[in-house]
């Protein structure tokens, strides 16, 4: 059984902060370009909005393979976080 999606969202972040998040996820290889998308790479299923003015929300799906729900989702999260 596939565990229920999960949704994160994150308030004050500021365009500039948006921007470095992007920078990084794009240096790291995934496509994520805008402020409305999706990431999907290695399992993983992610899918973000930005109202580009202080608000993220991301919609995780599925987690990577070999990666619980959970344990994706707190990391996710502590990286977002972790922006700055």
């Amino acid at each position: 059984m596939a565990d229920a999606p999960q949704t994160l969202t994150f308030t004050d972040y500021l365009p500039e902060r948006f921007a470095k998040l992007e920078a990084l996820l794009q240096s790291k290889g995934f496509k994520a370009y805008g402020s409305v998308g999706e990431v999907k790479e290695f399992g993983a299923d992610v899918s973000y909005a930005y109202d580009g003015e202080a608000n993220l929300t991301l919609l995780v799906r599925s987690a990577p393979h070999f990666h619980s729900m959970a344990g994706f989702v707190l990391n996710l999260s502590k990286s977002v976080n972790g922006v700055q």
